[in-house]
């Protein structure tokens, strides 16, 4: 969000920003370096122990049995959810006497988490406001139907109290078979996902995240965590089974100690680099032969290691799940990006695979031809874009009589 900060401002907006903690030593209405912070009280002890208890899983008669047997339960979730309610109304009151106080012509809510959304819909000041999301809520592929029902009423309160939503394309497309969304389609706004940096940033730390490999080897970096069905390292595993022996699989991320064990029998080709920096990663990805973005079981949602991968010009394997995966839409074309699906490891496929490694090995793709094909998914590209809805709404405010000062956010 600094990146998004610091475009507005070039943009000769004053910027007030808010800072969403879950800390409870955090008080709503301190106020600290030009903007507030607002504290996520959703996250409390009774979330953690739903959580362990695989509560979402449970059917309805085992959670009835569950409560009988922990009546603590029952009341520890409703003093929960008194307290978010009294805290929300709370919060909003602040911020809302803050914006008057500063003279705030526009309020953006960047979710997640989900409570940024709420708080900024709870506002009552009269100023416009926004809510940039590129993260599903209702139709996250890990909510149960009753969680989905819960968030889609969520989100159908927050956008009746909100002029425009800037979200992506998949789950704009989600929300449009609903009302109040299908009726309002012009005010949800398209924009990409903004990870690709127009400079190079390279790392110059001297030291090695990959060490150099005899020329009959080939690197390959997988940097991110695996998610149970969504994103399993069997798939992956599975491939490198298949692949030639001098291909080394690097892996890094905060549980790659768990996936080791799909890779018994592969620990001389297997390299666990454990959790890195984003220093670290952003090394490690300059230094590995190819990259691998490993995607999601699901349609609406597109890892960041894509455009990670992307953003380094450097080839990299498309690793899909399903045959409509969203990431097809951004590698379509791309020459330094090879797809290959986890259903189709075929002999035929596999001499594509190691076509491609022997044809891209070494090549680095020219930055200006990533901005290219690439441009709107950067930060300058998407603040403009909704810089420009926002002023939009201003004019047409004060076209209106509406009075604004042009432009604080």
């Amino acid at each position: 969000m600094n990146k998004f900060d610091n475009e507005l401002r070039k943009n000769g907006i004053e910027v007030h920003r808010g800072y969403c903690l879950t800390l409870d030593s955090i008080k709503s209405d301190e106020f600290v370096n030009n903007g507030f912070i607002v504290q996520d009280k959703r996250v409390s002890e009774f979330d953690y122990v739903r959580d362990s208890i695989g509560w979402m899983q449970m059917d309805t008669l085992s959670r009835i049995k569950y409560l009988l047997r922990n009546p603590q339960y029952i009341l520890g979730c409703t003093q929960q959810v008194i307290d978010e309610n009294l805290y929300m109304k709370s919060a909003a009151k602040n911020v809302d006497r803050y914006c008057i106080d500063n003279g705030i012509d526009a309020v953006i809510g960047v979710i997640y988490p989900y409570t940024v959304a709420k708080l900024v819909a709870s506002m009552k000041y009269p100023g416009k406001k926004y809510i940039y999301q590129l993260d599903p809520h209702t139709y996250n592929p890990v909510n149960s139907e009753k969680n989905k029902k819960h968030n889609l009423k969520e989100e159908k309160w927050v956008f009746t109290k909100i002029s425009k939503l800037f979200t992506n394309r998949y789950i704009k497309k989600d929300l449009l078979i609903n009302e109040p969304f299908k009726n309002r389609a012009d005010d949800i706004v398209e924009v990409e996902f903004p990870l690709i940096e127009k400079d190079d940033n390279c790392v110059t730390d001297k030291n090695q995240i990959i060490k150099e490999l005899p020329n009959n080897q080939v690197s390959f970096l997988h940097a991110g965590r695996f998610y149970g069905e969504i994103r399993n390292p069997q798939k992956l595993a599975e491939l490198f089974q298949k692949l030639p022996s001098n291909y080394i699989l690097y892996l890094a991320g905060s549980n790659v100690d768990d996936a080791m064990r799909y890779f018994v029998g592969m620990e001389d080709r297997v390299v666990n680099l454990g959790v890195l920096s984003q220093e670290e990663a952003r090394k490690a990805r300059q230094e590995a032969d190819f990259l691998i973005s490993y995607n999601n079981l699901v349609v609406n949602m597109v890892p960041s290691k894509l455009f990670e991968c992307i953003n380094t010009g450097r080839p990299f394997i498309n690793l899909c799940q399903i045959h409509n995966c969203p990431t097809l839409d951004y590698v379509k074309d791309y020459k330094m990006a090879h797809t290959i699906f986890t259903d189709e490891y075929s002999e035929d496929k596999i001499h594509e695979f190691i076509g491609f490694v022997e044809e891209k090995r070494g090549c680095v793709y020219d930055k200006n031809k990533v901005l290219e094909k690439y441009g709107s998914c950067t930060v300058e590209y998407v603040t403009g874009l909704i810089l420009n809805e926002i002023k939009d709404d201003l004019i047409n405010d004060c076209k209106h009589g509406v009075k604004n000062n042009c432009l604080n956010t």
